[in-house]
C-alpha cells in the first residue's frame, strides 16, 4: 500500500497548535524583539518580567523569589501535573496550597499555580465527597525538633489484613509523623516503636497502654518526662489528635469504598503528610528533619520532557535550615494547660 505524503484540506484544518503563555517572553529573551502589535505598557511589562527568565533550548526557566529555577510548562501539561501532585501516591488529596507547593517542589512553574490548584482541588470528586472541614491554624510551640512528641492510638476503619489500629508519634515542631498499623493496642507495641532516638518529653492520654509499670520504667531509664492529657481536655495532646483526624480524612479519600485496604495505603498517606507544605513552618516536615526538599517520584512528570525536572537552586551552600527561630523552651508548652491561638488571616503565598 503506497504511503501518502499529503493530507486532505479538511484534515489539515483540524490540526491546531495552541500558543504557550510564555511565547512572548521566550521570543524576547531569545531575540530581544517585542510582539509586532504590542502596546508601550505591555512592552515595559515584558521587559521587566524577562529578567527573571532563562532560555535554555528547548525549555524556558523561571527564577522565582526563593532563588529556585523552575521550568515553565505548557498549558496542556498543567492538568497532568496537578493530577499527579494531588491524587497520585504521595499526593494525599491535600488542599490547594499544599498541592501548589508540591508542584513548586517538583521544579515546575506557571503564573497561575495557586489559582489553578484551587480550581482543581475544588472539582476533585473524592475531596468533595470526604468534605474536609476548615479549622483555624494553631500557634506553633517554639522548641527544638524531636524534643517533645505526642503519641496516640487510633482505629480508623474496619480490620485491614489483620490490622485494626494505627499507632502514631508526632513531633510538635516539625510535624514529622511516624505511624504503623498494628494488630493490638498494648504496651508491647508502644515500647518497640522509637526510630529517631529518645525525646525529652512524651505526651499521651490516660490509656492503659501508656500508663503502666513497663512504660514508666522505660521512660525513667532514658530520662523522658511523661505528660498525661486529662480526659476532659484532649487539646493537651493536640498535635496527635489533629493528625488522627487528618490521617482518617486522607485514607478515606485513598481507600476503596469498603475501606479494607487502609493498611496498605498508610505509608502513602504518611509520605504525603511529610512532604506537604506547612504554612506555619514555611516548608515541609521532610525538609525540617532532613534539611532538603524531598525528591518526589517523577515517573509521570518525566514524560513531559526528556530532561530531569528537579529544582536547581543558587543557595546550595546555604541549604542547612536555621533552627534559631525554632529553639526556645519546650517546657512552656508542656506547662500550659491549653493552646493559645491567634486569629491570623489566610494569605496566598507569592510565587514570583
Amino acid at each position: 500500500m503506497p504511503i501518502r505524503d499529503e493530507f486532505p484540506d479538511e484534515q489539515l484544518l483540524h490540526i491546531k497548535a495552541s500558543t504557550p503563555w510564555f511565547a512572548d517572553i521566550c521570543n524576547y529573551v531569545a531575540t530581544s524583539q517585542f510582539p509586532p502589535e504590542a502596546s508601550r505598557i505591555y512592552k515595559e511589562k515584558l521587559q521587566s518580567d524577562a529578567k527573571y527568565y532563562i532560555w535554555d533550548d528547548p525549555y524556558l526557566w523561571r527564577l522565582c523569589s526563593d532563588k529556585v529555577i523552575r521550568r515553565c510548562i505548557l498549558d496542556a501539561e498543567i492538568n497532568s501535573v496537578l493530577q499527579f501532585c494531588h491524587s497520585a501516591p504521595g499526593g494525599g488529596h491535600y488542599g490547594s496550597t499544599r498541592t501548589a507547593r508540591k508542584v513548586l517542589d517538583c521544579g515546575l512553574y506557571w503564573p497561575t499555580i495557586f489559582r489553578d490548584a484551587y480550581q482543581f482541588v475544588s472539582t476533585c470528586r473524592k475531596c468533595q465527597k470526604a468534605g474536609m472541614a476548615m479549622n483555624r491554624r494553631h500557634e506553633m510551640p517554639q522548641q527544638p525538633i524531636l524534643f517533645c512528641e505526642g503519641i496516640d492510638f487510633t482505629r480508623p476503619f474496619l480490620v485491614s489484613h489483620g490490622y485494626s489500629y494505627i499507632f502514631l508519634a508526632v513531633d510538635y515542631v516539625s510535624r514529622w509523623v511516624e505511624a504503623v498499623a498494628t494488630r493490638t493496642n498494648d504496651v508491647e507495641v508502644v515500647v518497640d516503636f522509637l526510630k529517631f532516638g529518645v525525646s525529652k518529653a512524651l505526651i499521651s492520654d490516660q490509656g492503659s497502654h501508656f500508663c503502666n509499670r513497663v512504660m514508666a520504667s522505660l521512660l525513667q531509664k532514658y530520662g523522658v518526662e511523661h505528660r498525661i492529657a486529662i480526659a476532659y481536655h484532649p487539646q493537651t495532646n493536640g498535635q496527635a489528635e489533629v493528625f488522627n483526624r487528618e490521617i482518617k480524612k486522607t485514607l478515606q479519600k485513598m481507600t476503596n469504598p469498603n475501606k479494607k485496604d487502609w493498611s496498605r495505603l498508610l505509608e502513602d498517606a504518611l509520605w504525603a503528610h511529610r512532604t506537604a507544605y506547612r504554612m506555619l513552618l514555611g516548608m515541609s516536615p521532610y525538609r525540617i528533619v532532613f534539611g532538603k526538599t524531598c525528591h518526589l517520584p517523577s515517573t509521570k512528570l518525566t514524560r513531559l520532557s526528556s530532561s530531569a525536572i528537579w529544582p536547581m537552586t543558587k543557595r546550595e551552600s546555604d541549604e542547612n535550615f536555621n533552627y534559631k527561630n525554632l529553639t526556645n523552651s519546650a517546657w512552656k508548652h508542656m506547662k500550659t494547660p491549653r493552646y493559645t491561638s491567634k486569629n491570623s488571616r489566610n494569605f496566598m503565598p507569592r510565587t514570583s
